[in-house]
């Protein structure tokens, strides 16, 4: 293979895009032991080497993990805020983003009260 990390990016960007599809860890392992067990089943007679089909596997499942994780990691940390009024601490980070209905500033935050 002469260009393995573009295979890599591919299985990256795969992964990250599952994740965000199905949200789910079960999901992801299942898809992870798919993927092993048909690579090894039907890669195994061609030439193809097997540090390549590795590869692939676990940067598939590197790109779904994380997502996943820090997925969880963003909503938990605002969870205890639904429905709640709050008072943001902070400085607007951005020019405003105009559309047709709504106006969108991305606020650096100090601290959420």
């Amino acid at each position: 293979m002469q260009r393995p990390l573009v295979l890599f990016s591919i299985a990256l960007i795969t992964g990250i895009i599952t994740a965000r599809a199905c949200e789910s860890y079960l999901f992801i392992a299942v898809s992870v032991s798919i993927i092993f067990f048909s690579f090894f089943m039907f890669f195994n007679s061609l030439k193809t080497p097997k540090l390549l089909l590795c590869g692939i596997i676990i940067f598939y499942s590197i790109g779904a993990f994380n997502y996943l994780y820090i997925y969880h990691l963003n909503i938990s940390k605002y969870k205890e805020f639904i429905g709640k009024q709050v008072v943001i601490r902070g400085f607007v980070d951005s020019e405003p983003n105009i559309k047709s209905s709504s106006v969108t500033y991305v606020i650096k935050t100090h601290e959420i009260i």
